[in-house]
């Protein structure tokens, strides 16, 4: 995603919003935290790790994709999940503006 980096832009301001309204729902921070110790994992893996219901997984994998924080890519009949790192990026880069 390529998010604009202007200071005070509303754009930017919204996507952080978006970003940073993700790490509000346990399940979805779960998620995060298993996601972040490995390099990828598929609903069931992380359903298993986490010991959230699958169906509760798939939910919260489409709010955290739709806020750019993951990535899916079918890899044949899988669907491989990761951390999308250029989000990241971003998302600490606003932060570490934010606090300077």
């Amino acid at each position: 995603m390529n998010y604009p980096r202007t200071p005070g832009n509303p754009r930017t301001d919204l996507y952080l919003g978006i970003m940073l309204q993700q790490f509000s729902n346990e399940n979805r921070l779960a998620v995060i935290t298993y996601l972040a110790s490995v390099s990828y994992a598929t609903q069931v893996i992380i359903a298993k790790h986490t010991k959230i219901k699958q169906s509760t997984v798939s939910k919260h994998v489409k709010a955290l994709e739709a806020a750019g924080l993951i990535t899916r890519v079918k890899s044949g009949t899988q669907v491989l999940i990761y951390i999308n790192t250029d989000s990241w990026k971003f998302l600490l880069s606003e932060i570490n503006k934010m606090v300077d």
